[in-house]
């Protein structure tokens, strides 16, 4: 049977180019306690950040902890209070970087869609975030998922903080999008954890032709991606 849904589709006049969103109620970082370490939330982030940009520079096997710990500003020995070796700070910093890319996406959808107030605005809201998640800027992030991805597949622990990462992303989406069912813009025959995977399956999808950029239009896959965005997502 075919369903007749509302259309997200531009009315007259409108420009079909999404553009960037506000990225208001961006996830705080999840932060651990370490007794008798002074500031040991702080000191843990700096660790994670410092590593996060030797990895993003540099990669993997340029990660020296006497670096690390001087970026941090602790001694070398000080970093085995969080991290035991440095595979599991290897780890944290990629688990992190995934994390924040994912929460950058899922923080545009809340925004746009917390600040609507009819099935219009959400339309155009929702747009925007997607706009926002196939931004030219953004390739280097989705190219650094892959590759982490990839990695993933032969390491056990950091597979698991990946899905992990993945999994928060997908929860936080599926609770804006359950709030957008409740007012009766989003379809409800599809649970709200389904269509947020599908959403961010779509988005990592554009990796396609993002490693071969040159040969492929984007701009027309972006008008493609969010006419089927639109009518996957429309209520009847």
């Amino acid at each position: 049977m075919v369903r007749s849904r509302r259309s997200f589709r531009h009315g007259a006049g409108q420009s079909a180019e999404p553009g960037p969103a506000d990225l208001r109620g961006l996830h705080a970082v999840p932060m651990v306690t370490v007794r008798g370490v002074p500031d040991a939330n702080d000191t843990r982030l700096r660790l994670i950040d410092a590593t996060i940009e030797v990895i993003a520079t540099r990669g993997d096997a340029a990660v020296r902890l006497v670096e690390v710990a001087a970026a941090a500003g602790i001694t070398q020995s000080s970093i085995y209070y969080f991290f035991p070796t440095r595979e599991e700070l290897v780890v944290a910093a990629h688990r992190e970087r995934y994390r924040r890319a994912v929460a950058e996406v899922v923080a545009s959808f809340e925004a746009e869609i917390a600040a609507a107030t009819s099935f219009e605005g959400f339309r155009e809201g929702a747009i925007r975030a997607l706009g926002f998640a196939f931004a030219p800027d953004r390739r280097d992030v989705r190219l650094s998922r892959m590759a982490l991805l990839a990695k993933a597949l032969t390491n056990d622990e950091l597979r698991r903080e990946v899905n992990d990462a993945a999994y928060e992303g997908h929860r936080a989406l599926a609770e804006t999008l359950e709030r957008a069912q409740r007012a009766g813009w989003v379809r409800s025959d599809v649970s709200a954890m389904t269509l947020a995977v599908w959403v961010r399956s779509m988005i990592f999808g554009r990796l396609v032709l993002e490693v071969d950029p040159d040969r492929y239009d984007g701009t027309e896959w972006n008008h493609l991606a969010i006419s089927s965005f639109e009518r996957t997502l429309a209520a009847e």
